[in-house]
Formats: C-alpha cells, structure tokens, sequence
C-alpha cells in the first residue's frame, strides 16, 4: 500500500486545511476541518476503480463524499467503478472521456451529478439514479451510451439538456411523484408544460408536434434528434433556445402565431429542411420565398436548405447568426442589400465557393465564413470591420483583397487560409488584431501601409512562404511571434522601433548583418533564436537587457557586438552560437544569468570589461568549457573573477581585458549616433558624436564646428 501526504490551504473550502493524500494509487483531499475526502486522481487505476467508503489518516477516520472535477479526465483504462456508501457529489466532468466505462453504481446518498461528468463515456449503456439525488447538472451524460434514462422522484434541477447527443437514447422516464419536471413521450418538460426541457436524440417520432401550452423550448432541447423529420411550433410557444433545434432531420417546420425569440443556431445545420410555413398571425415574423425573416423585412433569421446558388430576399439588411450553419451543398450566395453579416452565419458552408460582395455590407461577424469553401475573398470598398476569425481556414482561398476604408481586421481573421499569396494591408486598417494571418502557408509577400506602428503579436507566424515584407517608416513596435517561422531576410527596420517581442525572428532567415535600432532597450526572450543566416549582431546603443534566449542557436552566428550601457543578459541568453569565438561583455553589465554563454563551441575568449565581476545566477557555460574558454579581465580585477565561486571556476584567467595587442589593427567606425541616440549618416560638426567601433566598443569624439 502506497502512501503519501502534503497541505495546502484552499480558498474554496473557507481556507480548511486540505490534505494532499494518495493511497492505492488514489488520490484524495482530505478536509481536516469536516473529516471529509474528495477523490481527486484516479489516473493511476486500470479496469477497475474501488473507491473505499473511508479512509484513515494519522489516526482520523475520513468519509469519502465526492469525486472532484477532471478527476479521472480522459482516462481511457477505467472499466468499471463502485462508489463508497458516503459519495455525495460527482463533481464536472469526473469522468469524462472515459471511453470504456460501462459500469458505474451510483449509492442512495448521491445528491449531485456534475455537469460532463459522464460525457463521451460511450460504453455506458445505463445507470441507476436513486431516490435522493437532487440535480442532474448541464450535459452530464453528453454524448454518452445510454439507452435509457430514468430521473428519480428528489431531482428538483436539471441542467441543459443532460443527455445532449446520445444517440441511443430512446427511453426516458421520470418517476410520477416528482414535482418538477415530467415526461410525455418520451420528451421532458416542466411539471406545468410550460417549458420543454429535452428530449434523448434517438427519439423515434417521424414528425413532432410541441403539445400547446408550451411557452419556452430550452436550449439543446432536441439538437441532434436526426429521426424527427417534421416539427409543429404551436401558438402557445414564444422563445426558442440557443440550438434547441440544431443537427436535426427536418424536413418541414411549422411556425406558430406567438413566437418572439429566436436563438442562436437554433435551426443550424438542418441540410434536409426544404418547407417552412408561418402562421399568418404571427406579428414579429414573416414568411418571404421559404425564408423567415423578421416582420420588417430587414433581418433573415431562417432560410431552408440550400443546394447551389442563394440570393438573400431584397430588403434584408442583416443575416442573423448561424443562418447558413452547415449548410454544406450550397455553391454561391448573392448579398444583396446587406449591410451586416453575423457570427458563424456560414460557417462550415463546405462548398460555398463565391459570394457577391455588395457594397453596403459593412461588418463581416465573428467566424462568418470560418471553414467555408470560399477561393477568393475581395471585400467591398463599403467594408470596415472584420470580425474575430471571420475567414479562419478557407483552406481553398486564393486571394484576400482588402478595402482602403476597412479600420478592424480582427484576431486570426484569416487564420490557416493556405493558398493565399500576397496582401496589401490598407492605411485605414488602425485596429489589427493578433495572428492575423498566421499559418497562411503559401503567403510570399506583404505590403504593410507607411502609418502602421504595430505589427501585433503573430501576426505572420508560420507563414513558411513569406520572404518579402517591408516595415513602415512608422513602425514603433513588431509583437511576439510576429514573424516566428518565416523564411524572411530583410531586416531593415526604421529608427523609430522601440520594442521586438520575444520570438519575434526565431527560425527565420535575417543577416547576414543586422544592427537593432538605437531606441530599442530590450532583446525579449527568444528574439532571435535560429537564425540560419545571421552571422553578425550589434546591439543598439541603449540597450539595458538581454532576457533569456535572447540571442541564442545561430549556428553560423560569429559575432555579437554589445554597447556599453547594458545592464544584464539572461539566462541562456547568448548561448548556442556555435561559430562565435570570441565575446566581449561591456564595462555596465551588472548581472549575468546561469549559462548565458554555454554551448559556443567555438569560444575560445570570454572578454569581461565589467571591474566588478557580475552576479551570476548559476554557471555561465558548460562545466567542461571552463577549462577551454580563457576568460579575459581588467588587470585591476584579476584576483576578484579569481575568487569569485562561479567565475573563478575558469582555470586560465588573464588581465589582459583593455590591452591591445600589437598585431590587433585599430578598430574601425561601425555607426555614427548624436547624443539622443538618433543613427547619423556621418560626423556633424560642432556637436558630439557617438560611435560604434568594430571592436564593440564606444567612443564619444567632439568635432569642431569649422572641421569639414
């Protein structure tokens, strides 16, 4: 018997002190305060999973009342369970995932099954709830195996539909006595009729018609009922939940006269509806070619199946969400007078390969065309905004045109669209999202607008194509990961960028030289990392800090020019560069991180210029490169590196750091910078002048005013 123990304290539990426990491969919190134990790992148990009724810890008897959330997540070997007498709650999804559970007993004392607790356990054909159990939470059997469901006389809340998706289910039962919620062929509702609550997905009825009186149907409530081929809405019923209708068989739909509220794709992904007919007495809603729209014409809410060419009904000036869900046979669609298209209203549109770009149209919604099978997207002059992954993966699309006037290109827009290459971004677009156009894989080339100051955070990455983009005059800041992957070589950035985020250039193809602008301060965490062609770096002159990885596995790097003013590298942070023999570390830097320098297998010199030797955080390099990189100090400071325990691990340590050897040629000027930092093209009279010499040093020369 394995058995072990740790505390911490939970806010959740009022701060009781919880005990970390595991015993025969169980893991439990033990409450110190209730004397109660929640299983909370059963990841470690194969075929069968006895929880015990309760166990003892330094001599304290604890119950064993719940299994806590995720608890055996997606744990595939469990088969079987037997719950202790004491198990009150089977917290979310407890055991969801659990492809072969088939047998779990449920004990009298159970009060709550967890939303998802048993979902996609699809060998669990049955269950018994006992008298006691009091809520059934959201989608606790969600796609599960069951064949029927019986809910006991004590339930008094049920969640959104617990048995969502499971297609078996044919039989639910409730027992007479329960005073809240009822059954009536084979459908549940509230105990007055009034809400139609959910039904099993293998409901076998050819046509269904909701009994009069029903107000509301819930969400979910029928989603996936893929037998029902008709559907009867009576006068009585006014709202509609999200996707209470959703992935049905349907083929006809009948609307009654008192329907108000409409949900999110409540009819979405129904291929086979081709008849709807509305009660003429409806006052919010009307009939127009097979579409409902709203009563003044200017929203469409349903449309029938579509199988090749739409054209929305003239007049409409708004496509309501999820409209065209699923509709996988539909080829074309023609615009018309809309100004707005909402969220999802093609989504997965498989085949829908054009669309008529109107130009009213105005807002393109969050993932409108996501999976569509658009092959070319040239948006209309009226366009300005572009909603959250609006394109996502048109895999088909082959072109992206976008409109001068357009302000929001929102977060992955055109994410994973792989066959597009080239787009111009226009100087209207002021509000760009991240990973805009990542992983657009064929994407060769990009043209950014001269008034762009941020390039946001992957906004190109893994865009493997992608050689030719030019940074704006104005450009301030480039976000992380904004061009990660990208086989890029320019890297001529403007004197105006402040700020590269991490990863920024990792795995791309800069250099041979590059020189970071003067305003930049900081080379973020695995800016440049992988840089196959970068053989030359020199750093900006007001640079203060390396961070981790800075630069780092340039494997033909052989170069790293530091300025004076920098304060401190990080961890790891110009390590890897396997063919940099030799690294001079400016007089400024105060601290080092552990292993800033390891893995240069061809360093053979580490020059320090700092008098103090700097803090590290742990060794600066490989313990077998002490003995081969001789490292290189100020006279002044030959004993401190000396006895330091870290650098005066070096075993050959010179004070020769500052002394020019005679075969050394005099360093030549690298850059001319004022005294602001601003990059000049040559000496200006009458000023000082900053300059970058070869070496890595910098010298300030004053020129006299008449000196031409």
């Amino acid at each position: 018997m394995a058995i072990t123990a740790s505390a911490l304290l939970l806010p959740q539990q009022g701060w009781s002190r919880i005990i970390n426990f595991e015993q025969d491969d169980i893991g439990y919190g033990l409450n110190t305060d209730t004397k109660e134990a929640t299983v909370t790992n059963l990841r470690n148990i194969s075929s069968t999973a006895n929880i015990p009724d309760s166990l003892v810890y330094k001599n304290a008897v604890y119950k064993v009342t719940a299994i806590g959330p995720d608890a055996n997540y997606r744990n595939d070997r469990i088969k079987k369970v037997v719950l202790g007498k004491y198990v009150q709650v089977i917290d979310s999804c407890a055991f969801q995932g659990n492809k072969q559970l088939f047998s779990i007993n449920i004990p009298k004392g159970m009060k709550v099954i967890g939303g998802k607790s048993f979902q996609d356990c699809y060998a669990l054909e049955s269950i018994e709830l006992p008298e006691g159990l009091e809520a059934i939470r959201t989608f606790a059997f969600y796609s599960s195996g069951l064949k029927s469901f019986h809910i006991p006389a004590s339930v008094n809340y049920l969640g959104v539909n617990p048995v969502r998706d499971t297609q078996d289910l044919d039989t639910i039962t409730i027992s007479a006595a329960n005073p809240y919620f009822k059954v009536v062929n084979g459908v549940v509702f509230s105990k007055d009729g009034q809400t139609l609550l959910f039904s099993g997905a293998g409901i076998a009825a050819d046509s269904y018609t909701i009994p009069d009186g029903v107000i509301r149907v819930a969400p979910f409530a029928m989603r996936n009922t893929y037998k029902v081929k008709g559907l009867v809405l009576p006068a009585s019923v006014r709202t509609l939940g999200d996707e209470a209708f959703c992935r049905m068989g349907l083929k006809t739909l009948h609307i009654g006269a008192g329907l108000k509220n409409i949900g999110e794709c409540c009819f979405g992904y129904c291929p086979d509806l081709a008849t709807i007919t509305l009660d003429a007495a409806n006052p919010i809603l009307k009939l127009v070619d097979n579409n409902i729209l709203s009563k003044d014409g200017k929203t469409l809410l349903i449309v029938v199946a579509q199988n090749a060419e739409y054209t929305v009904p003239a007049g409409v000036e708004t496509i309501a969400p999820y409209v065209f869900y699923g509709m996988t046979k539909m080829t074309g669609i023609n615009l018309n007078d809309v100004i707005t298209i909402g969220e999802c209203a093609f989504y997965h549109t498989d085949n829908l390969a054009t669309v008529n770009w109107v130009t009213k149209l105005q807002e393109i919604g969050r993932m409108a065309f996501q999976y569509s099978g658009l092959t070319s997207i040239i948006l209309p002059p009226s366009v300005r905004a572009i909603k959250y992954q609006a394109f996502t993966s048109c895999s088909k699309n082959t072109k992206i045109v976008l409109p001068e006037g357009v302000k929001e290109i929102a977060t992955s827009a055109f994410y994973g669209n792989k066959l597009v290459k080239e787009v111009r971004v226009p100087a209207s677009a002021t509000n760009l999202g991240e990973s805009i156009f990542y992983y657009c894989d064929s994407l060769q080339k990009v043209i950014l607008p001269d008034n762009l100051t941020y390039i946001p955070k992957q906004t190109f990455n893994h865009c493997r194509a992608l050689k030719e983009i030019n940074y704006p005059a104005s450009l301030r800041e480039i976000g992380r990961s904004a061009l990660t992957d990208c086989p890029i070589t320019n890297f001529n950035l403007p004197e105006t960028v402040e700020v590269i985020g991490g990863m920024a250039f990792e795995n791309t193809k800069i250099g041979p030289e590059i020189t970071l602008p003067p305003l930049v301060s900081v080379i973020d965490e695995f800016t440049f990392v992988d840089c196959k062609n970068l053989k030359s770096v020199t750093t900006s002159p007001n640079l203060k800090e390396i961070k981790e990885a800075g630069i780092q596995y340039n494997t033909i790097l052989e170069e790293i020019h530091l300025n004076e003013g920098l304060l401190t590298i990080g961890r790891i942070g110009l390590a890897g560069n396997y063919k940099m023999k030799s690294l001079t570390i400016p007089s400024t830097v105060v601290s080092v991180g552990s292993l800033f320098v390891r893995s240069n297998i061809a360093q053979k010199d580490l020059i320090m210029l700092p008098a103090t030797p700097p803090a590290p955080n742990g060794d600066v390099t490989d313990d077998a490169r002490y003995d081969i990189i001789t490292l290189h100090v100020q006279k002044g400071s030959l004993e401190a590196y000396k006895q330091h325990p870290i650098w005066g691990k070096f075993t050959k340590i010179l004070g020769d750091a500052g002394v020019k050897p005679e075969f050394m040629d005099e360093p030549t000027v690298v850059e001319i910078y004022d005294i602001t930092g601003r990059r000049l093209p040559e000496m200006t009279p009458g000023t000082v002048n900053i300059l970058r010499m070869s070496d890595g040093s910098v010298r300030k020369v004053m020129v006299p005013a008449n000196c031409r």
